[in-house]
């Protein structure tokens, strides 16, 4: 528009529309990052005596909100990035945990260096705790029937956990004589138990060769008397008791055997606790396990989660304040300018600072879907913790409500205040 043609126009023009004509230029100064003082003065030129409180009360109004408020979205906005990176440190703490879960499992199976004598010793002491083992009777008797069956020239390349495999697909040729041989064995044992040829015992805990949880409370014969056993036709069943090797790898991992000085195996293994505990201290999620390997609880340090907690208290409460400001500002802009807007929605701090949370809140789910994935091993029953999210701000609108109309009330009582001017309406 030509300055002769807003001079002519300015001349009829109510303080009102001068008003949302000056916020009109001064919007597409802030898109087009162009100057538009000419047009604003020759605006304003045309102004009468009668318009100039009134004009003034919105002028106030506009300043108001593309100065002084604008500029505490902007110090909001910056600070959401603040604390954007500020978990962003905590995330790659969090990140790191699955580095130090990868070294401690690598850890874990490394040979552990014994010497002779630590080996012997060792290996004595897993002896005695798998004769203490109880083995359930359901489970011998499916080894029973397997060796008899391989007697037979049957299934000779087979293991009890392949039979039980095809049972469950329902593609086992011998299904009706393995279910009859497996029930012959069991009365077998169960007869040998009542004859004082086996000791009978119940399944107390889930650990031995042949044990998991998950028979515990099942009746069942110990580890010791089914090793003495001479009628049992499968007499290699848990001849790797005698293997020293066989049984201190499979209880304790790999060994290394150290013919070096006493001095050298004990230097290994103190450098791997140490080791042990630099990872466990960067673990800040922490997977830690049972006895039963498989048996493994998730946990989150609880110094990063309060830090987390922290951090989206401070933004709840600083987004529900930019929320009331934006909300401010579209009743002001309904009631006084007939919904034109009075500040860029494109640059204005207040769409950015919903951007910067948005992007805070992404970021935070996507690290959070990273980690868990990663743990994807452990069942969400074991998961101890529920993760911080941002809080949750939608319930809050009565108080988005009441902050907003602080909000106009500041505006409104400045603009009269600096203006002389009083409006015959409030937004509502």
């Amino acid at each position: 528009m030509k300055n002769f043609s807003l001079n002519n126009i300015s001349k009829v023009l109510t303080a009102k529309e001068r008003a949302k004509l000056v916020a009109e230029y001064s919007v597409k100064e802030q898109l087009e990052d162009r100057n538009y003082t000419h047009e604003i003065e020759a605006v304003k030129a045309g102004i009468t005596n009668a318009q100039i409180n009134e004009y003034n009360f919105y002028a106030s109004l506009i300043y108001t909100l593309q100065a002084m408020m604008d500029g505490d979205l902007q110090t909001m906005t910056l600070q959401l990035q603040y604390f954007a990176s500020k978990l962003d440190a905590i995330y790659r703490l969090l990140r790191f945990s699955i580095a130090a879960d990868v070294l401690l499992l690598q850890l874990k199976w490394l040979p552990k260096v014994l010497t002779e004598q630590g080996f012997e010793e060792l290996y004595q002491k897993l002896r005695t705790e798998e004769f203490s083992a109880v083995f359930t009777i359901e489970c011998l008797a499916e080894q029973e029937a397997l060796h008899y069956f391989k007697s037979k020239g049957e299934l000779t390349d087979w293991h009890v956990d392949e039979v039980q495999m095809a049972l469950r697909d329902g593609d086992f040729y011998l299904k009706k004589e393995w279910a009859e041989e497996v029930a012959k064995q069991q009365l077998k044992i169960n007869q040998w138990i009542d004859n004082n040829v086996l000791e009978g015992k119940t399944v107390t805990t889930g650990q031995g060769y042949y044990c998991t949880k998950r028979d515990i409370g099942k009746p069942g014969v110990t580890a010791l008397s089914w090793y003495e056993c001479k009628e049992k036709l499968d007499r290699n069943f848990n001849d790797f008791i005698d293997n020293k090797k066989e049984l201190v790898h499979f209880c304790e991992n790999e060994v290394a055997i150290d013919y070096s000085p006493p001095y050298a195996g004990a230097t290994a293994e103190r450098t791997k606790e140490s080791m042990k505990q630099i990872f466990e201290s960067f673990a800040f999620i922490k997977a830690t396990h049972s006895k039963d390997y498989f048996d493994i609880t998730l946990t989150l340090h609880s110094d990063l989660k309060e830090q987390m907690e922290d951090i989206f208290r401070q933004v709840a409460t600083m987004r529900l304040k930019m929320e009331a400001y934006i909300d401010a500002t579209k009743r002001v802009e309904a009631c006084y300018f007939d919904g034109q807007e009075i500040v860029s929605r494109e640059l204005w701090f207040g769409t950015k600072g919903q951007r910067a949370y948005k992007w805070l809140e992404q970021c935070h789910t996507e690290i959070f879907d990273e980690l868990l994935k990663y743990f994807h091993r452990i069942p969400q029953e074991k998961i101890t913790f529920e993760y911080p999210k941002p809080l949750d701000i939608s319930e809050k609108t009565v108080s988005i409500k009441e902050e907003s109309n602080n909000i106009i009330e500041i505006m409104v009582s400045r603009a009269k205040k600096e203006s002389h001017h009083t409006p015959l309406h409030f937004p509502s």
